[in-house]
């Protein structure tokens, strides 16, 4: 049957006024309806996209090998990863802070704040906002200050009170690469305070950083390898105040020092207990 004589054989099926005339009369309307719409055109096609745009050549400083913005960032203002960019940051870093503690500083301080050290914490602070920069280094010259003596002597208070028990992190050597290695085991530590931790770990630090040649002999920054022995580890050691003590030192005052950690006979509960055996800042 031809598709468009198909609604009228559909209505002379059913007479108006018997049941279901309605019900057909709608779906032969719908039926004619259909058969007079046709397809819709196919969209046209997308213009093709423009050639990119010749790549423009920047100029180089001849004396340095450096691109002509010498303030290491591109015309969009996005910080571009050079080495001169890195020295520059190093030196206004320094060239910030410094003048904050001017009055403060002691010979110790002012030894310890040179280029090489604030290259570190901008490598540490790469893709962060200058704020958190200046602000974590401000931070580390503050804690240097005010432990000034302790730093000079590397002799921890408990030390020079004769209590040789009341910590256990010691040097054990060096590995392969001249970095030290420190080892410490919980049951023979006798001091859970965070202040008497900090301050005896700062003094090793520093021993360390003092006796190994690698620094003075140019081989790069010295770093070391810490083996913690987990027995007798309880609930003594789990005072959140000595976590965030080693979170100072190793993320604040020690930045990339910290060269790896292995844990030797953890206990079963250590992961909830004591997270920083198990996920170390670096």
């Amino acid at each position: 049957m031809h598709a468009s004589r198909a609604p009228v054989q559909l209505l002379m099926q059913i007479q108006p006024g018997e049941p279901g005339f309605k019900r057909q009369r709608a779906k032969a309307w719908l039926l004619g309806r259909k058969t007079a719409i046709e397809p819709a055109p196919p969209p046209p096609p997308l213009p093709s996209p423009p050639p990119p745009a010749p790549a423009t050549k920047i100029p180089l400083d001849e004396s340095t090998d450096v691109p002509a913005t010498a303030s290491g960032r591109d015309d969009t203002g996005a910080a571009v990863d050079t080495v001169a960019d890195e020295d520059d940051l190093a030196s206004a870093l320094l060239a910030t802070v410094v003048p904050q503690f001017e009055s403060e500083l002691g010979p110790e301080e002012r030894r310890w704040l040179t280029r090489e050290t604030a290259q570190v914490y901008v490598e540490r602070c790469r893709g962060k906002p200058q704020s958190k920069l200046e602000k974590m280094f401000s931070a580390a010259v503050s804690w240097r200050i005010e432990r000034r003596e302790l730093l000079s002597s590397r002799d921890s208070p408990h030390v020079l009170r004769g209590d040789l028990q009341s910590h256990d992190a010691r040097i054990f050597g060096q590995d392969g690469d001249g970095d030290c290695v420190i080892m410490n085991c919980f049951a023979l530590s006798r001091d859970y305070s965070p202040r008497g931790v900090s301050d005896h770990l700062a003094c090793l630090f520093e021993r360390a950083i003092g006796e190994f040649p690698k620094e003075a002999q140019g081989k790069g920054r010295l770093r070391w390898t810490w083996v913690i022995d987990v027995h007798g580890f309880g609930l003594q050691h789990t005072d959140p105040r000595v976590s965030l003590e080693m979170v100072t030192l190793l993320e604040c005052a020690y930045v990339d020092r910290l060269k790896r950690v292995r844990a030797r006979t953890r206990p079963p509960n250590a992961r909830g207990l004591c997270p920083m055996l198990i996920a170390p800042p670096y």
